[in-house]
């Protein structure tokens, strides 16, 4: 009896034995190459997508913005107006009408008018790491193309893959991922533009037909780092409309303090 428990004991731990080797050694196999279904399809949805950008001459929106920062969350009403090239007008007052900041983005000259602080920040490079400004880590041309309710690509883009339906990457001339695109179906519209290096979620919603096609009332950016949401609802949006080059200049008050980002400060 001894013998027969002892050679089942035995018989017991060869079969647990292989199956752990079994296990272990499917966990160290390569996982096997997905090949690109959908690479034509991705590659013209690119084109389609930059052509769409490139078609946007000027737009106007009215609404709401709200940034959540994990502490502290604060709604303001917001003005928005922008021309092609690159250039846009944010204008972020209290709901019950006193004016906070000014923001004027011209190509990659950024300036930012803090009227609840008296001071006034300019940067010429395209970027303007301050916390008034909450688009701060992007790209002007990203945020023009954010707030025109565009699907924004990344300039270093240089070629799109799609392994599954719904979505495409775009890679960098060093193979890397440097944007995630998923769309939606019927209809067809990009629902979240994920950019990995930068760590930033941008997502569309509350889809209105227009002459240009469907574009998002709703857009919400989410940063990882810092940890901080900003929500831009549109009450009204509209495209095409003329709009003054004079809308786009921004100058710093009498008695302000004048901030050349990464220079010395100076008082008007």
């Amino acid at each position: 009896m001894i013998f027969e428990k002892k050679l089942k004991d035995i018989i017991l731990y060869i079969i647990f034995a292989f199956l752990f080797l079994q296990l272990g050694c499917s966990t160290l196999k390569q996982p096997v190459e997905t090949k690109p279904l959908f690479h034509k399809d991705a590659a013209q949805m690119l084109s389609y997508l930059q052509g769409q950008n490139s078609n946007v001459e000027s737009f106007q929106g009215i609404g709401r913005v709200s940034v959540n920062s994990g502490r502290s969350e604060l709604e303001s009403s917001l003005f928005i107006a922008g021309k092609s090239p690159f250039k846009a007008r944010l204008e972020i007052t209290h709901f019950w009408g006193k004016p906070l900041i000014h923001i004027v983005i011209d190509g990659r000259d950024v300036s930012v008018l803090s009227l609840t602080e008296k001071k006034f920040f300019r940067c010429h490079d395209g970027y303007l790491d301050i916390d008034h400004i909450f688009l701060s880590r992007l790209d002007t041309k990203i945020i023009w193309g954010i707030l025109a309710g565009r699907v924004p690509i990344l300039d270093e883009v240089v070629k799109a893959v799609g392994y599954k339906e719904n979505e495409i990457l775009l890679f960098n001339s060093s193979g890397q991922i440097i944007e995630r695109i998923l769309f939606s179906f019927s209809p067809i519209v990009a629902k979240e533009i994920y950019f990995p290096l930068k760590e930033i979620t941008i997502n569309l919603s509350e889809f209105r037909r227009m002459n240009s096609g469907y574009l998002p009332l709703k857009i919400e950016i989410i940063e990882e780092k810092p940890d901080r949401a900003i929500k831009i609802q549109y009450k009204d949006f509209e495209i095409g409309n003329q709009i003054p080059d004079e809308i786009f200049y921004l100058a710093p008050l009498p008695g302000y303090e004048v901030i050349e980002v990464g220079k010395t400060l100076k008082t008007h």
